[in-house]
């Protein structure tokens, strides 16, 4: 190659990026000496930095990677740490001795500092790169106006908008191109020379990505915008700083035109009004829809359909959650600093599906209520109450995703998570929500288990979780201080690091899980996709929802699954429940 070659540079993006510090020095070496070469590594510098929980999440990611696929060889010339910290960007940079330049927005960072299990749920990924529009000058103005912001250099759009990063005078491409390119003049016989970097610099995006070059065009996801629901306040319809809730609706076409599915999303809970709980939760855009931007639709929401084949051409819906209590709660309160607090996720829930209707969904032809993690209990508390808004001669069924969770004793013997949902049901008075023949039997906090939601649901219903759901590992059977020392750290955060008897653990929480879906088994129209995949929030990702990679059972993947039970096109058991971990070779964990 480097008979052709007059410059080089290796670049990459998020993996990419770290994959670039990695091989630096590496690609430096394959080149004659007088011919410069040079790295660009963008948004490739993670943190080794604790997350909003106090762990350190991305480190154990780190550890599993490093583990698994022997990558310490490029830990060589990081001496003082272990092969995990030398694989950080940090540790690589220190080493990669060939003039680099780093582009490292703080978009993505968002998984580190405050992942979802940090957050207390799985839906914090909002833009997946698999939902997939070709860039256009209309949607030019939405995506400069995204930020915080990752892999700029991989968009060409962002690469040379003055208006986007703010270097002063500069874009990206121009400040990076002394670098790169030594500003003098060159015979016009060197123009193959000027356009090699760019060559090489394309390839190595192409080859990173796993995608062909042409797909450069394709790289920005369609994000659709906020709506807040009109007339919310004086309903009495607010998040919980009172602002008014807010949904995305992104139009059906097609034969899909009648169609709707309405997806609540998860957050978590809050059950004080202290710091720690709702008074800072009113601060984000899980209690303000003052900080919710636009979104990208994946998974189930995807407008493609090879990543969704049934649901595709839909009316989408997706409703912001910012209540704190699976939009069931009807009460205030007053926060530390003494200002008021909103728990009206029950106004919420009605003034959105009022203004859905009003908007058309009261001429559909189908309806699926979906969410995942909070939003999935939220899908059980409310799948009656949707189901009653149609004509019978409507299908309405409803899709809860990670949303069984369970009154299970942690490590400790302690019911840690019943005190939780205790503090929910008490704090923001959720009974309003809950099935009358369960509160004239138990408590309230009884009630808002799924164990006892599903018995009292009479709409059709499929509910996707796994038999070892991460979230509910790290927070229901694991949660920090049910545990001495250190001892169960590395397998919270990953299944694979488990050892037998810690193993045996998580197979009984499988087991009681299975137990408590046996009143949906004796339900005929329901269906079941409860993997052993160590995840949480399935629908939401394409990966997981409909892909090569996703998790199947009976070799179908969870779009198929929900597919075939809710269009009747396959006749026995919908109800597929899967064998221990680690048998199924479809999980990526």
């Amino acid at each position: 190659m480097s008979n052709f070659i007059f410059q080089a540079l290796l670049s990459g993006c998020s993996a990419g990026g770290l994959a670039a510090l990695l091989h630096c020095d590496d690609f430096r070496a394959r080149f004659p000496q007088e011919i410069p070469v040079k790295c660009l590594s963008d948004s490739g510098f993670f943190l080794d930095a604790k997350d909003l929980s106090g762990e350190r999440l991305m480190r154990s990611i780190f550890s599993g990677v490093v583990q698994l696929q022997k990558s310490s060889a490029h830990g060589l010339h990081c001496r003082e740490g272990s092969n995990r910290e030398c694989q950080k960007s940090s540790a690589q940079g220190l080493h990669c001795r060939e003039g680099s330049n780093r582009v490292g927005p703080c978009g993505w960072g968002v998984n580190i500092s405050a992942g979802t299990r940090a957050q207390g749920h799985a839906f914090f990924h909002k833009a997946a790169a698999s939902s997939r529009r070709p860039y256009t000058a209309a949607r030019r103005s939405r995506v400069k106006s995204r930020r915080p912001m990752s892999l700029q250099t991989c968009r060409l759009e962002v690469l040379a908008d003055h208006t986007v990063v703010p270097f002063p005078a500069m874009a990206i491409a121009e400040h990076m191109s002394p670098l790169v390119v030594a500003r003098k003049h060159r015979p016009a016989g060197h123009t193959l020379a000027v356009a090699a970097p760019l060559l090489v610099l394309l390839a190595l995006l192409a080859a990173f990505s796993g995608s062909p070059v042409a797909a450069a065009e394709d790289s920005s996801p369609v994000l659709i915008d906020l709506t807040l629901v009109a007339g919310a306040q004086e309903k009495g319809a607010v998040c919980l700083d009172g602002t008014p809730p807010a949904y995305h609706l992104q139009r059906g076409f097609g034969s899909g035109s009648q169609s709707w599915i309405v997806f609540l999303q998860g957050g978590a809970w809050c059950g004080t009004t202290g710091k720690e709980s709702c008074s800072t939760r009113k601060m984000t855009e899980y209690g303000s829809s003052k900080f919710m931007k636009p979104i990208a639709f994946d998974g189930v929401l995807s407008d493609q359909q090879p990543q969704n084949p049934d649901f595709y051409n839909w009316n989408k819906v997706f409703v912001r959650y910012c209540d704190g209590a699976s939009f069931s709660g009807d009460a205030e309160g007053e926060a530390e600093n003494g200002t008021k607090l909103y728990f009206r996720g029950l106004r919420i829930w009605e003034a959105v599906v009022d203004e859905l209707m009003e908007k058309g969904m009261d001429t559909a032809k189908q309806a699926l209520l979906a969410g995942c993690s909070a939003g999935g209990l939220s899908t059980l508390l409310h799948c009656d109450n949707f189901r009653g808004r149609f004509p019978q001669e409507v299908s309405v069924k409803c899709l809860p995703d990670a949303g069984f969770f369970l009154d299970a004793k942690d490590l400790s013997g302690e019911r840690f998570f019943r005190s939780v949902f205790h503090g929910v049901v008490q704090l923001q008075n959720v009974s309003e929500v809950l099935p009358k023949d369960c509160l004239a039997k138990k408590e309230p906090t009884e009630c808002f288990f799924p164990a006892e939601l599903i018995k009292s649901i009479s709409t059709p219903t499929f509910i996707v979780n796994s038999g070892y759901d991460s979230w509910q590992i790290s927070n229901i059977d694991a949660p920090v201080g049910s545990y001495p020392g250190d001892t169960w750290s590395s397998c919270r955060d990953n299944i694979g690091n488990c050892n037998s008897k810690q193993l045996d653990v998580l197979h009984g929480y499988r087991n009681k899980l299975i137990h408590e879906l046996k009143a949906a088994e004796g339900k005929r129209d329901w269906g079941l996709f409860i993997d052993s995949c160590s995840t949480h929030c399935q629908t939401s990702f394409s990966s997981s929802w409909h892909s090569p990679t996703s998790p199947r059972l009976g070799n179908k993947t969870i779009a198929e699954a929900v597919g075939d039970w809710y269009f009747g096109r396959r006749k026995g058991t919908m109800k597929q429940i899967d064998c221990k971990y680690p048998c199924n070779p479809t999980c990526g964990s």
